[in-house]
């Protein structure tokens, strides 16, 4: 086991998290040396939650659209950041599935780029051809919105359904079907 593996597994969460930010800062912009990329790799391994916290996609995205949006007001950027974060939340990000985190990002970049798309609809000044492909922009916009939020309703649908049919055969030849936990209720008396 090499040092630095050693050291990676000593370090707390948040010290884990701020290494995978630094190297994956490195690799990412193309200035890493084999040691970079070697440290990233075992941080990875070694502290997995805190590597995809900083590789984190759909954050990167947002960074981009908050870039369109922000210009240099870096007042704007953190704002916009923390909005993002709080669709994340108010969506159930932290107590979901890894299927329906990656949705809840799809819906919070999709809700981004929509109402950034709006503001860019209701108040830059047009000719009537750029007006007509900025509308068509918008709609489709706001149809990949509504299908990420349909998307995501169908995998909770999915989560919460119950995996497994059981038919029961009860007293007189009458088949009960359990296939939730309120499906089956027992006659406490018998």
């Amino acid at each position: 086991m090499s040092r630095s593996t050693k050291q990676s597994k000593a370090i707390t969460p948040e010290d884990a998290r701020k290494a995978c930010e630094n190297a994956w800062s490195k690799v990412a912009s193309g200035t890493s040396t084999d040691a970079d990329n070697t440290r990233l790799i075992e941080l990875a391994k070694a502290h997995p939650d805190e590597f995809r916290h900083c590789t984190d996609m759909a954050k990167w995205v947002a960074k981009s659209i908050m870039g369109e949006a922000s210009g240099k007001r870096p007042a704007i950027r953190k704002l916009i950041l923390e909005r993002f974060e709080q669709v994340r939340r108010d969506l159930g990000y932290e107590h979901s599935s890894v299927a329906e985190q990656l949705l809840i990002d799809q819906v919070a970049v999709c809700y981004f780029r929509l109402n950034l798309a709006e503001t860019e609809h209701s108040y830059i000044k047009v000719s009537s051809s750029e007006r007509t492909y900025r509308e068509q922009r918008l709609s489709a916009i706001q149809r990949q919105y509504i299908r990420a939020i349909e998307s995501l309703s169908r995998v909770r649908k999915l989560v919460q359904s119950p995996v497994m049919q059981v038919n029961i055969a009860a007293d007189g030849g009458q088949q009960v079907v359990a296939n939730s936990p309120l499906a089956v209720e027992t006659d406490k008396n018998n």
